[in-house]
C-alpha cells in the first residue's frame, strides 16, 4: 500500500501548501549570538550577576571551542544591549563592551519590572528581559487559509483554524483541514500548527491528526465522534449550509480522569488569516506596554508634530 492511500498522509501535502505563502518579517541581527543553555543556567541561578555567570561560561566554551574569548565576552554583553535597545531603553550603539549608558538603561530596566534598580542584571532579570524582548521579535506568520467547507454528493471538505470558543489555544497560529467521505463513513483531519515563531529560529511545525466515525449524514450537517482515548471524547459538527465546523471535547469521568471533568471545550473552525491577525495584534499591544515608558514618549511626540 502506498502511504498516500492513508487519508491522514494525504492531507499532509495540501497541509504544506496552505502554509506557502508565509509572510516573514524580521529584523534580529546575526552577529549577536545568543548564549547557549541561558534558560537552564538562569533556573538554577536566577539571584546571580549575568555579566559574571554568563561571561565566564561563554568564555570557557570559547576556550573549549578555540575561538576568541573577547568576542564571546563581547557577544554575551551584546545580548543584553540588544534587548534594551529593542526595549528602547538604551539608545547608544552596540559595542559589546560594559559601560554607563549600558548601567543606567540597566537600571530602567529594572524600575520597569518593579526591580530594584542596582545597574547590576540578574540572571532572572535577564530572563525577563529576553522574554519581553521575543515578544517584539516574533514573526509574523500568517496562514493564507480562510474558513472553507465544500460538500459533493459523498465527499466533504473543511478548511481553517482551530479557535476555542471557551479558552484560547496554546498554539494559536495553526491550519487544518479535515476530510469526510461517507464511504467508508469516516472523517480524517490533519492539524499544522506552529510552535516557535521567534525571529531569530527556523518556523517549526507540529503535525497531529485526528479520526472521527461518522454518525449522521445530511444536506444541513455531517455528525462525527471520536471515542478513542480513555478520558474524553469528541464530536465533529460540520454544517455547510451555516458555513459551521465545531468540535466539542467532553470528559468521560471514571478513575484517573479527574482532571478531564468539568464544561466540554468548544472549538470552532475559523479564518486563519484573521485569527492570526488578532494574534499579532494583541501581541503588539502586549509589547507596547514592554517599551521604556520615556522612550515611547518621544516617538509619540515626534509623530504628533509631523
Amino acid at each position: 500500500m502506498k502511504i498516500l492511500d492513508n487519508p491522514a498522509c494525504a492531507l499532509v501535502a495540501g497541509i504544506f501548501a496552505s502554509w506557502s505563502g508565509l509572510a516573514l518579517a524580521q529584523d534580529l541581527p546575526s552577529e549577536l549570538p545568543e548564549p547557549s543553555s541561558t534558560a537552564t543556567m538562569a533556573d538554577e541561578n536566577a539571584d546571580k550577576p549575568y555579566f559574571e555567570l554568563m561571561g565566564r561560561h561563554a568564555v570557557e566554551q570559547a576556550k573549549k571551542d578555540g575561538d576568541d574569548t573577547d568576542d564571546a565576552m563581547k557577544a554575551t554583553v551584546g545580548v543584553v544591549e540588544y534587548a534594551l535597545y529593542r526595549l528602547g531603553f538604551y539608545r547608544q550603539t552596540i559595542t559589546g563592551e560594559e559601560n554607563a549608558s549600558l548601567r543606567a538603561a540597566i537600571k530602567r530596566f529594572q524600575k520597569s519590572m518593579g526591580a530594584e534598580p542596582t545597574g547590576d542584571l540578574l540572571m532572572g532579570e535577564f530572563i525577563e528581559l529576553d522574554r519581553r524582548k521575543e515578544t517584539l521579535d516574533q514573526r509574523r506568520i500568517v496562514p493564507e487559509n480562510e474558513l472553507r467547507i465544500v460538500k459533493s454528493g459523498d465527499f466533504l471538505i473543511a478548511e481553517g483554524t482551530w479557535t476555542f470558543q471557551n479558552g484560547a489555544m496554546r498554539f494559536p497560529i495553526q491550519t487544518t483541514e479535515i476530510r469526510c467521505t461517507r464511504r467508508p463513513e469516516e472523517c480524517v483531519g490533519v492539524t499544522a500548527s506552529l510552535l516557535d515563531g521567534r525571529a531569530e529560529t527556523a518556523a517549526d511545525l507540529d503535525l497531529s491528526w485526528r479520526y472521527w466515525k461518522i454518525t449522521k449524514w445530511s444536506d444541513e450537517e455531517v455528525v462525527a465522534e471520536n471515542d478513542d482515548f480513555p478520558c474524553v471524547a469528541y464530536t465533529l459538527t460540520i454544517s455547510p449550509k451555516a458555513n459551521s465546523v465545531y468540535q466539542f471535547r467532553r470528559g468521560k469521568g471514571g478513575e484517573g480522569c479527574e482532571q478531564s471533568t468539568g464544561a466540554p471545550e468548544i472549538m470552532l473552525l475559523a479564518n486563519g488569516t484573521e485569527v492570526a491577525k488578532k494574534h499579532y495584534e494583541k501581541l503588539r499591544n502586549q509589547a507596547l506596554k514592554y517599551y521604556d515608558k520615556d522612550f515611547l514618549g518621544q516617538i509619540r511626540n515626534a509623530a504628533g508634530k509631523r
